[in-house]
């Protein structure tokens, strides 16, 4: 085998991992193969020693030139009080500085002075005019001296020490909430499937028992056709799914005959009842029915302007300005390109210039389709109008925490933010995970990886516009994959996810940015932290005051039985399940295992027979978990079991504890089966049996139940 020094030097530079430790404790060495693969997705030649040699010095020779950081995140104090200048080899003599420093409300400060440097080059240490308080800075640094000079531009961002805390959100109190799918919920009005009528109703019965959150799946914008209904492989993390919209809710309904009249009409009516029967959520079937009543609505939105609704919708898109613009415009070219026959393959098979955002032929599409685009500008208003009156609801309804979002840890690869930001997102390699007891062999998830070092110099907006939109009108945020913010592991094209190496991102400062962000909107913010997690990740979690995911399911000691309460960690949202595991009754009686079984994944019965016994043996360490915390003896079969772990949850000493509506409901399906396709179970798409005013009445009439729930 070759040897490759200068391709391993390059790949460290640019962050790629030389190994990992697995959980299983194995190390897996990453492949110069893979490295050169990587490289290559990153923007360096590798192929050769010679060409990483040359890569690598251009790497130096760019340090070298670089005056100061393009971007700085500090935490606010001593540290943020200097400024680094590093000076170039022309740097000598008599130099005259001048530094001005201007914040977001307009604020601005200046500093001049001189320094006499020699001999060439070095680094100097500069004092900022001011002490800055947590926030974002435009900072300029004017060089000069005898032959030159230069005027260097950095963003700075000052970061308080930790995010907002739960003890500051619940005033020392402990949150017990609801979580559930949004798009799961099932009523007697809605359009089969879950919307935010639905979640107005959930809030405020949770608010009736004394809760203090409901928490959703990701509302990000969804295509709702065919395969592209998970929440998790967005068409944009940036903008919502207006499926959730409640549509007679929207202000313009009451001035638009027509859309009322077509919503009454005989046709309308009984695809509803079809839709409100079915066992499934028919994701193209709704959007085809709500989309020409939508765009009545915005046609009387335009032409009946209301001046207070029209002053907002103007603020609105002055506030989210570029981004909703692209957003908007790709929605209209989608539909364009599927008129005229040519939506075959995604945005990747468009002509080459509808491909660029700032191209001439861009340019004239948003002209000649000013009102479409304008459409989906108004939808995406509503969506934020509607979830913002919920999150009044929330309040009024006593919740202390409210609406508990979560945030996907990527956009799918035919998406609108690939599309309007190929500078960031990277093709050539998919995101994923490595090998796991779950997945042996890895698991790709198509969700292309954004440029670590780019997202760093183009100062961070994109992960700052992205908590911002997703905190909005929120008090508590789950992470997803919350790992990401320090490595993710990338499968290089035409390799397998056992091939795959991670690639380190810049973690103190993205989670800087996080804990400002959760201070600014004072909300809590959880991370989803299960699977392969890195030695020390933890800890780090801690430091900057997010809440970790604790799982009743895979909290177990050496022994592999089920650990006790009062070992559940003082800092997590503690749950019995998630959106990827069976409802507790499912867990109970199998249902899993049996699914998975018809779905083709487990079609060795030796393996099948083996996971039988190992749920058996589950349910009796279950139980034994129960005796030992003194709540075993109640527990009679299945009818009871999600009464008795949810009386379990709250015995633990954590902040935040949530009880899944699927597991209050009955139900023993999952949502989601990890690794199974959607041709073979209908992931994302599972209805509850259960209407949200059934589940209210049979809570209300288990008298036992409800005690659970309340206290």
């Amino acid at each position: 085998m070759t040897d490759r020094p200068y391709l391993r030097q390059l790949a460290d530079r640019a962050g790629i991992w030389a190994d990992f430790i697995d959980c299983t404790g194995q190390v897996r060495p990453t492949g110069d193969l893979t490295r050169e693969k990587l490289l290559a997705v990153l923007g360096y030649d590798a192929s050769s020693e010679e060409a990483a040699t040359v890569e690598l010095q251009a790497w130096e020779q760019r340090h070298r030139s670089q005056v100061l950081e393009s971007v700085r995140v500090v935490i606010a104090g001593e540290s943020a009080l200097r400024l680094a200048v590093r000076l170039t080899e022309e740097s000598a003599g008599i130099i005259d500085w001048r530094l001005h420093l201007s914040s977001e409300s307009g604020s601005a400060w200046s500093a001049d002075g001189q320094w006499a440097i020699q001999p060439p080059g070095g680094e100097v240490s500069l004092a900022l005019p001011i002490n800055p308080e947590p926030g974002y800075y435009r900072l300029q640094l004017e060089l000069s001296n005898s032959r030159q000079r230069r005027v260097i531009p950095q963003q700075l961002i000052v970061v308080p020490p930790r995010c907002y805390s739960p003890a500051q959100r619940l005033q020392g109190q402990r949150g017990v909430g609801i979580w559930t799918n949004l798009y799961s919920l099932r009523s007697a009005r809605n359009w089969g499937v879950g919307d935010f009528g639905d979640l107005q109703q959930l809030l405020r019965w949770t608010g009736e028992q004394g809760m203090s959150f409901v928490g959703l799946n990701p509302l990000h914008a969804l295509r709702n056709t065919g395969m592209a209904i998970s929440p998790y492989m967005p068409l944009s993390r940036l903008f919502r799914n207006s499926i959730y919209l409640d549509l007679p809710a929207i202000p313009e309904w009451s001035r638009c005959s027509a859309a009322r009249e077509a919503f009454d009409s005989p046709e309308m009516q009984q695809q509803l009842h079809h839709l409100r029967q079915s066992e499934l959520v028919e994701y193209e079937t709704i959007a085809a029915l709500q989309r020409p009543l939508l765009r009545q609505l915005h046609r009387t939105f335009r032409q009946q302007p209301v001046a207070e609704r029209a002053a907002a919708y103007s603020q609105y898109l002055q506030k989210q300005g570029e981004a909703l613009l692209h957003f908007a415009t790709f929605q209209t070219l989608e539909e364009y390109f599927q008129r005229i026959g040519q939506a075959a393959g995604g945005w990747s098979c468009w002509p080459a210039e509808y491909r660029q955002t700032q191209s001439p032929q861009i340019a004239e599409f948003r002209r000649a389709h000013a009102e479409e685009i304008d459409f989906h500008c108004w939808v995406q208003f509503e969506i934020e109008r509607q979830l913002g009156a919920l999150a009044t609801t929330a309040k009024e309804a006593g919740l202390a925490v409210g609406l508990y979002q979560d945030l996907a840890i990527g956009a799918g690869p035919d998406g609108s933010e690939p599309w309007a930001y190929p500078e960031l997102f990277l093709s050539g390699a998919a995101v994923g995970s490595p090998p796991d007891p779950f997945s042996p062999s890895g698991q790709n998830w198509a969700l292309p990886p954004i440029h670590p070092q780019r997202l760093r110099d183009s100062g961070y907006w994109y992960w700052i516009q992205l908590l911002r939109s997703t905190l909005q009108h929120a008090g508590a945020l789950r992470i997803d994959h919350v790992m990401g913010v320090t490595r993710q592991f990338w499968i290089p094209q035409g390799l397998n996810a056992a091939e795959g190496a991670y690639v380190s991102y810049p973690q103190e400062e993205l989670l800087g940015i996080l804990a400002l962000e959760s201070q600014r909107h004072q909300a809590i913010i959880v991370g989803e932290d299960l699977g392969t997690v890195p030695p020390g990740f933890r800890e780090v979690l801690e430091r900057w005051g997010l809440l970790s995911s604790q799982v009743v399911y895979f909290e177990r000691d050496y022994q592999g039985e089920f650990i006790p309460a009062e070992r559940y960690s003082h800092r997590a949202l503690v749950t019995v399940n998630t959106h990827d595991l069976a409802p507790i009754r499912g867990y109970w009686l199998e249902r899993d295992l049996h699914l998975r079984r018809q779905a083709g994944i487990l079609d060795k019965e030796e393996d099948y027979q083996r996971l039988l016994a190992e749920r058996q043996r589950d349910r009796q360490a279950l139980q034994r978990l129960l005796q030992r915390e003194g709540l075993g003896d109640e527990l009679s079969n299945e009818s009871n079991i999600t009464e008795l772990l949810h009386r379990f949850l709250l015995k633990c000493p954590s902040p935040l504890i949530g009880l899944s509506l699927d597991d209050l409901a009955g139900e023993i399906d999952p949502v989601n089966l990890p690794g199974v396709s959607p041709a073979k179970y209908p992931n994302w798409s599972r209805r509850m049996q259960l209407s949200i005013e059934q589940i209210f009445t049979r809570i209300h009439r288990e008298a036992d139940a409800a005690e659970f729930v309340i206290h």
